[in-house]
């Protein structure tokens, strides 16, 4: 039930970007691209291979990708970052989560 207002939430933000005239808004998107590839990766890592350390490094690069975009987001437009935030923290707690499950196994 999160995924779809997190996807909800990020199609909006990605939209404002989309729209907007902003010297930074290729970047933005390139952003925002990257980080769904591994957003879209994680999950089969995790789930069908059970590579939880692959897992993890993966959920990082993600991180390491969403937090960036979500601040480009919101120097084009501050709704726009702030429709991200929510986002982060689902993925900074699944990051966790992938952390747990790795240390218990």
């Amino acid at each position: 039930m999160v995924w779809p207002l997190l996807f909800t939430l990020l199609g909006v933000a990605l939209y404002f970007v989309w729209r907007a005239d902003h010297p930074g808004r290729r970047f933005a998107l390139g952003l925002f691209v990257a980080q769904m590839a591994f957003n879209v990766a994680w999950t089969p890592v995790f789930f069908r291979a059970q590579n939880l350390a692959l897992a993890l490094a993966v959920i990082g690069g993600l991180l390491l990708l969403a937090v960036p975009t979500a601040v480009a987001f919101g120097r084009i437009r501050r709704t726009a970052g702030l429709l991200v935030v929510p986002y982060l923290l689902w993925v900074a707690f699944a990051a966790v989560l992938n952390y747990r499950f790795l240390a218990l196994n």
